[in-house]
């Protein structure tokens, strides 16, 4: 029985040692446009959106379709950034600066939660769990996960417009099927896609739906494609990217 214990006193010790973290993930539904054309400002994040039955699962994609799943329509989520993850101590929380949103968010030991509307909210503060904030338009998500420090890993990157994107070594064309209600009518299909560590496309995300069989067409050649390898430090890592593929109906 003493044995018993010392064990459970050790496996008890030994998690409490490990050190936890904070790891920031943004997700954006596809930017909405106004008549003018101009950006539609976005709502801060300040209010949390509810875990399914199961709280939120762990991969970036299933979150991200768990999201596009709470509100139907043209517009998807997708995958804005991954911030690097800080250390969270009593002594030290994990602070920061929310590029999309032009504002800060500040998690501490005691699960408070400053966030990007200035507001407090509460949190649980364990290992593996994640809390998810938006706002009414549902523009614009901000996931806080709490890791082991011993679990985090820094093998992902998003690429966004702006930055070097991934050197594309194999392109396949789109074969659009001919659909009378659309005839001569062209545009682009806009969509999200994950690039495994060997340049091959994984996943593809739409993220402004167009036509059932255009979508399904854009995205059996997506999946054709093929990117230079992602590399972080020299390392292997996935990749997200956004992409466009034209279309004309003839």
């Amino acid at each position: 029985m003493k044995s018993l214990l010392a064990i459970l006193l050790l496996t008890s010790t030994a998690a409490l040692a490990d050190p936890l973290a904070v790891r920031l993930t943004v997700y954006q539904r596809t930017p909405q446009v106004a008549d003018d054309g101009t950006g539609v400002e976005a709502e801060l994040p300040g209010k949390l959106v509810p875990a399914p039955k199961t709280g939120w699962p762990a991969s970036y994609d299933a979150v991200r379709q768990a999201l596009t799943a709470r509100k139907s329509g043209r517009l998807n989520v997708m995958l804005a950034s991954i911030y690097p993850a800080k250390p969270l101590t009593a002594e030290q929380s994990a602070a920061f600066f929310v590029n999309e949103l032009g504002r800060a968010t500040e998690v501490k030991a005691d699960g408070d939660i400053v966030l990007p509307d200035g507001k407090h909210a509460t949190i649980p503060i364990a290992p593996n769990t994640t809390a998810i904030f938006g706002a009414s338009d549902e523009q614009y998500y901000v996931a806080v996960s709490i890791l082991p420090e011993s679990a985090v890993r820094d093998d992902v990157m998003v690429i966004m417009s702006g930055e070097k994107p991934l050197n594309l070594v194999k392109r396949v064309e789109p074969k659009y099927p001919s659909i009378e209600a659309m005839k001569y009518r062209s545009g682009i299909v806009l969509a999200q896609l994950r690039i495994d560590p060997d340049g091959s496309v994984g996943d593809v995300n739409v993220l402004q739906k167009v036509q059932p069989l255009i979508d399904a067409a854009a995205v059996d050649a997506f999946k054709q494609w093929r990117f230079e390898a992602p590399q972080r430090d020299g390392k292997p890592v996935t990749a997200y990217i956004v992409m466009t593929s034209p279309y004309r109906i003839e």
